[in-house]
């Protein structure tokens, strides 16, 4: 029998909207008592914002979906249309499954109207969810505004403070025994004469003042709070107070300048690596002689004991060109590999399918940003029905064509799975060895490299030996 549920979210603090989950909680009570409906599951989200998150990582949520596409659920309560999203693209993607379904959903507020259909409905729908993400941003905007404000009147807005400072209703202060601690690890950093940020850091540990603190040099050095500036970043964006609090100066700007030059100096650098050709058989071959690993250089395989040497190029595609031969002989006999050369043909011939369905899903992205753009325009100079009716037609049909593709990839795969023995050997013939080399090189178990050509030993089952031709 499928079942009546409820779905509850709230993404503010507790202790900024305490009751907010209950109250949910009872109107959907409240709403399935009156209609006569048995309340089987609450699907409790908890604190979580849906702007930041994306769908399938609200972990009741997407357990409600998976419950709702196996044909367990009947119908769903909830408060209003913003528990289930505050965006266009996930409400809409979230109504889509339930429809598809014939799952009923219901709201419990008194002042949420129920859910629209036909045509004109989904325009309605699409324009509601609209208004739940335009709300959801100016909410964040308001926030940005109100911290913003706050720092330009020089207050701590959020955030733990750094180091040694406390915050009190949003003004912050710094005790003299934090400040001495402080200035002793500038004095550290300035008179460092060592090369290594480990050694700086082992200074600051092992210092008699501050050994019993938890501390390093690039977690204290940077805050330019030192200086008496107050900087915060909030969605990305710098807010800086206009003015020097004097009081919470621990450096003056020399010092702090100098202390930063010289961590910047320590920091390690990261070089580009540069290009090179990858060894296929890294780690595999041996010298005859003395029977150690060849290193792998730039262009050679060479023994650390200079006995022999070869081209590292030539031999890897020596050695891929006989095992790819060696696997033609032995597919007769093992059904293993005869299963996972399919899995290879199957990847191969998905590819172009694989590439039209990644420009389907950007298509698909490109019109959500479309329809976010006209919900914003809709919402500020008036509804432009047709044009949004017609995004919002685009995008099922993009989403069809993506469905559609992702069906065709599965019946490509089916038909790989199915092919028969003599279709594979003739694909290996007239294929590249090179599509094959990353399963090839798995049955390659190590390489001898001998004055007069190479062995090649092949792991069990690729069964035996094969000696190729001799280098020069």
């Amino acid at each position: 029998m499928k079942k009546t549920v409820i779905y509850i979210r709230q993404s503010l603090e507790k202790d900024k909207q305490k009751y907010s989950l209950e109250v949910q909680k009872s109107t959907c009570l409240t709403t399935a008592k009156r209609n006569n409906w048995m309340v089987d599951s609450i699907y409790n989200e908890g604190f979580l914002s849906a702007r930041k998150t994306p769908l399938y990582d609200r972990p009741w949520l997407k357990r409600l979906l998976e419950d709702v596409k196996a044909g367990m659920i009947a119908r769903i309560i909830v408060y209003k249309r913003d528990r289930l999203a505050r965006n266009v693209e996930q409400y809409l993607e979230i109504i889509q499954i339930l429809q598809d379904h014939q799952v009923q959903l219901c709201f419990s507020a008194d002042n949420e109207p129920p859910l629209f259909h036909g045509p004109v409905g989904e325009l309605v729908e699409t324009l509601l969810a609209g208004l739940a993400q335009h709300e959801a941003e100016n909410i964040v905007k308001r926030l940005i505004t109100s911290r913003k404000d706050l720092v330009l009147k020089g207050k701590r807005a959020g955030g733990k403070p750094p180091f040694g400072y406390q915050v009190n209703k949003g003004d912050l202060s710094i005790d003299e025994e934090h400040k001495a601690i402080i200035r002793r690890i500038y004095q550290i950093v300035i008179d460092f004469k060592g090369f290594t940020l480990k050694d700086l850091n082992n200074e600051i540990k092992n210092d008699p003042l501050l050994c019993e603190y938890d501390l390093n040099a690039k977690s204290v050095i940077p805050r330019e709070l030192h200086i008496g500036r107050l900087v915060q970043n909030f969605e990305g964006e710098r807010y800086e107070y206009p003015g020097v609090l004097e009081d919470l100066k621990v450096v003056n700007e020399e010092e702090w300048t100098e202390a930063n030059r010289k961590l910047t100096v320590l920091l390690p650098k990261y070089k580009e690596k540069r290009e090179k050709y990858n060894a296929l058989l890294k780690g595999r071959v041996h010298c005859w002689k003395c029977t150690e690993r060849v290193k792998a250089g730039t262009s050679l395989y060479s023994c650390p004991k200079k006995h022999i040497k070869v081209d590292m190029k030539s031999m890897d595609d020596e050695v891929i060109s006989a095992a790819l031969i060696q696997l033609e002989k032995i597919l007769v006999l093992d059904k293993e590999i005869q299963t996972n050369i399919r899995n290879f043909l199957s990847e191969k011939h998905s590819r172009p399918e694989r590439r039209n369905l990644s420009d389907l899903e950007s298509a698909v992205e490109k019109t959500k940003k479309d329809i976010k753009d006209l919900l914003s325009i809709c919402v500020s100079h008036g509804v432009r029905e047709k044009e949004l009716s017609d995004l919002v037609y685009s995008y099922k049909e993009q989403i069809g064509r993506i469905n559609r593709s992702k069906r065709k990839l599965f019946l490509i795969e089916e038909k790989m799975n199915m092919l028969k023995f003599d279709e594979i050997v003739n694909w290996i013939k007239e294929g590249k060895s090179e599509t094959l080399t990353p399963f090839l090189l798995k049955m390659i178990k190590s390489v001898i490299l001998q004055p007069d050509g190479i062995d090649v030993i092949y792991s069990e089952f690729f069964k035996g030996e094969v000696l190729l031709e001799k280098y020069k």
